[in-house]
């Protein structure tokens, strides 16, 4: 983050069912299976290495294209208002990077980004610790929809 940005509170924003209502896995894991009976046993699979790992290959194999995932006009808003009172604006989500940067590009900008990636499935309690390695112990407003979150 920017050094101007550190004595102001971040604004946190989730993707999936937040900043849109999409839920970007879910919708690749449907795209995936419809492709034929050989990727839906490949799917399958994929969900036996657990949630961040099937992240990964989701967003390796179906890439979501961002430009095209309806944005909530209260939650950008937020952000724009976030933005043009100096604050940071990180978008962090149990999505997985690489589909969060997709976001990022299309719908930001964003100050930093926390997502999935390799094993660690960023969400609840591996979302804060994110946020915390990041931020430290600042406080910070979040907006989101899960309770888990």
């Amino acid at each position: 983050m920017a050094a101007d940005t550190a004595m102001k509170t971040p604004l946190i924003v989730d993707c999936d069912r937040t900043l849109t209502p999409a839920d970007m896995a879910i919708e690749s894991m449907v795209r995936v299976a419809r492709r034929g009976p050989r990727a839906f046993l490949m799917l399958l699979w994929w969900l036996l290495t657990g949630r961040a790992g099937v992240k990964a290959r989701l967003a390796r194999h179906d890439p979501i294209d961002a430009a095209q995932l309806p944005i909530r006009p209260e939650v950008a808003a937020l952000m724009a208002e976030a933005r043009a009172d100096g604050r940071p604006v990180i978008l962090a989500s149990a999505g997985h990077r690489r589909n969060l940067a997709r976001v990022a590009r299309a719908h930001g900008p964003f100050d930093a980004i926390i997502g999935t990636s390799g094993r660690r499935n960023a969400k609840g309690a591996g979302k804060l610790s994110a946020i915390r390695a990041m931020i430290g112990d600042a406080p910070f407003d979040y907006v989101g929809d899960a309770h888990a979150d």
